[in-house]
């Protein structure tokens, strides 16, 4: 059984610790927005897609205290830290100057630079700055907390959340600047900014990974690119030495995907415009049956007030005749009347005459006869009952002139009435119309200024008649107008959709091809994977079993010594790093292409820094050790000789694997 190795706080090289392995977490912590991540890649991004069981969530190790602790060391993370501060000093200057321009002595201090000496033996203000510095390169919209206490929980929560293999405990954020407590997080800022340059790194060459793959559509001209890329491999496989050959590659992919963006563009854009045609012509409609429902209105209004119209003049004209035919009766009466006033004072004169005529006899010396006298009486009599007749006739005629009058008020009041109500409900139409309201009319307050309010009323309604035909007349040529356009936009329409169809039988054309494609690369990638599965699966168990080995071999080297210990643990990390590009090369076709060219020169880069690591711990022992034990170090670096020499006869025999397994594929 192959024993489990604890993550590594890095690779120990003598020039800083290398970018760990990551955790299954985001790059930015919670508190951080997530919203400006959205369109970058993460380092989170990359190891979620890895389904290996390499890369479990382990628990944090413990740095040795002699190591951090050690001048070089230290010196080194200083220059990495100091180095990286000015590269990126503009970058982080305008975030600096976007979130704290508030803030005139973070101003002053950021102006005035942050020197080695500052970054060595930091205070807490200071050390908060550097690590704003380097973090607003993962979250340009971070701040910290002014408060010292808020800072040092937020920042161990952050590089927990980043995925720092070392814990950091609270009392260690309580002695910054301290020789005891301070190394440890010089080498977490240390560590954060190989973060943030691996970062960098892998978000400059995002276009070649398969990230927001709406419908797999990036996937499969990814997939057809690397089946034609393969083709002219085997047909040459020479090209991949070019020392151009791995960007062309990546212009060439790329160039693809803005075609596959610009196609899809112009298909949104299309609908986009037949969606507005559409959008236009149910406007025009709804304004073409507003205008008619408007139209309709003002003719059911005009209608009416033309039946109203002619029913006030049909009142009006009956009204005439019973006015005439009162005047009339009031006339025959007025000169019945005055006949019978003329005949009653005519009566009163011979009543007065006979009066007098009686009184003359009565004082006269002879007097009348009995027969003038009853004839005279008679005569009195006579006349007294037809002056009592035409007195009552008089009393007639009056009660009955005064009943016609009143008759005639109520008609004259009532088509007065009726009069209004049409003024009003025709200005009400002029407003509805926007035209002007302040043409009255007077009240009529006799027959004759009623006859002239009719007139003055027909005339205003003859005005508005007309203006309402231009009206209607200026509203058909807006609907002629209207249905020319409309016309004119179901054309465009006709003539996008055919557009439309072409491109979606461009497009299906361009999918049959690439499906046809795609399951060409799938039964040559079967055909390819059923050749060199069994040679995968026994070369893996074969590494398997040497890697155990090997580990058996480094556990007795870890009993030697802690420095050749903290080696093996590098070694055993490469190996784990191996392991993990064997077992995508097995899932992931595409990836075991690029894995194999990259893996030899990455190895041997690594293995380099590991031998130059050895003789500097072998001389660093020498130094500190003295003369007086240089001679049981050299017995020690001569019993390590020959397992040192079973290692590099192990590594020259994995490379040689290697190079055998790049040539058979």
């Amino acid at each position: 059984m192959s024993k489990t190795p604890k993550r590594p706080y890095g690779l120990g090289t003598g020039q800083g610790m290398k970018t760990p392995v990551m955790r299954h977490s985001s790059i930015l912590p919670p508190s951080a927005s997530r919203t400006q991540a959205a369109g970058r890649l993460t380092i989170a991004d990359a190891s979620m897609r890895r389904t290996s069981t390499l890369f479990q969530p382990t628990t944090a190790t413990k740095l040795p205290r002699d190591l951090i602790s050690s001048h070089s060391y230290k010196q080194d993370m200083v220059a990495k830290i100091w180095n990286f501060i000015n590269k990126y000093e503009q970058d982080v200057s305008a975030a600096w100057l976007r979130i704290h321009a508030f803030n005139n002595e973070l101003l002053i201090r950021l102006q005035a630079g942050i020197s080695p000496e500052m970054i060595l033996a930091p205070t807490s203000n200071v050390f908060r700055d550097i690590f704003e510095m380097i973090y607003s390169h993962l979250s340009v919209d971070y701040e910290s907390p002014k408060n010292i206490q808020e800072f040092s929980a937020q920042f161990v929560k952050i590089m927990e959340e980043l995925g720092f293999p070392v814990a950091i405990k609270g009392s260690t954020m309580m002695t910054i600047g301290v020789a005891t407590s301070y190394p440890l997080l010089l080498a977490a800022l240390g560590w954060l900014v190989d973060t943030v340059t691996a970062y960098k790194a892998i978000h400059d060459k995002s276009h070649l990974m398969m990230r927001d793959d709406e419908g797999g559509q990036k996937g499969v001209v990814r997939y057809s690119f690397l089946h034609q890329a393969f083709k002219e491999y085997k047909q040459n496989r020479n090209i991949v030495n070019e020392p151009d050959y791995q960007q062309k590659c990546e212009e060439k992919i790329k160039s693809i995907y803005e075609d596959t963006e610009n196609f899809e563009e112009q298909e949104k854009a299309l609908t986009a415009t037949l969606a507005r045609l559409d959008e236009n012509l149910e406007e025009k409609r709804n304004h073409h049956a507003q205008l008619h429902q408007e139209i309709a209105k003002a003719e059911l209004e005009i209608d009416k007030m033309n039946e109203d119209m002619a029913q006030i003049v049909d009142v009006l004209q009956v009204t005439r005749k019973e006015m005439d035919k009162a005047t009339k009766n009031l006339e025959c009466v007025a000169s019945e009347r005055e006949k019978a006033e003329r005949s009653l004072a005519q009566k009163k004169e011979e009543l007065e005459r006979v009066n007098q005529a009686i009184r003359e006899q009565a004082e006269g010396e002879n007097g009348i006869r009995r027969g003038e006298a009853k004839q005279l009486r008679a005569e009195q009599q006579r006349l007294r009952t037809e002056c009592q007749t035409l007195k009552e006739q008089c009393e007639k005629i009056s009660k009955d002139q005064w009943n016609n009058s009143k008759k005639f008020d109520a008609v004259f009041g009532q088509q007065r009435d009726r009069l209004m109500d049409l003024h009003n409900r025709v200005m009400m139409l002029r407003g509805n119309l926007g035209e002007d309201t302040t043409q009255n009319i007077d009240l009529p307050r006799n027959n004759a200024d009623l006859c002239r309010s009719v007139n003055v009323l027909g005339q205003i309604l003859f005005d508005l008649d007309a203006m309402l035909r231009a009206n209607i007349r200026k509203a058909d040529a807006a609907i002629s107008d209207l249905k020319a356009t409309l016309s004119d936009l179901e054309r465009k329409y006709e003539i996008a959709r055919e557009n439309l169809a072409r491109t979606e039988k461009d497009r299906e054309r361009f999918w049959r091809r690439v499906q046809k494609e795609k399951e060409e690369l799938r039964r040559e990638r079967e055909a390819r994977e059923a050749e060199i599965g069994e040679f995968l699966i026994d070369d893996f168990h074969n590494l398997e079993n040497e890697f155990e080995s090997k580990q058996s071999r480094q556990g007795d080297l870890m009993a030697a010594e802690q420095e050749v210990e903290e080696l093996r643990r590098e070694i055993e990390t490469l190996k784990d790093m191996m392991e993990v590009e064997l077992l995508d090369a097995k899932t992931k076709f595409e990836e075991k292409i690029y894995a194999f060219f990259e893996f030899h020169e990455n190895f041997r880069a690594s293995i380099i820094p590991v031998d130059e690591f050895i003789r500097e711990q072998l001389q660093e022992m020498n130094i500190t050790h003295g003369q007086g034990q240089g001679q049981e170090q050299d017995e020690l670096t001569q019993s390590l000789q020959p397992q040192k020499e079973v290692v590099e006869e192990e590594e020259s025999m994995l490379d040689s694997r290697i190079v055998f397994r790049q040539r058979n594929l």
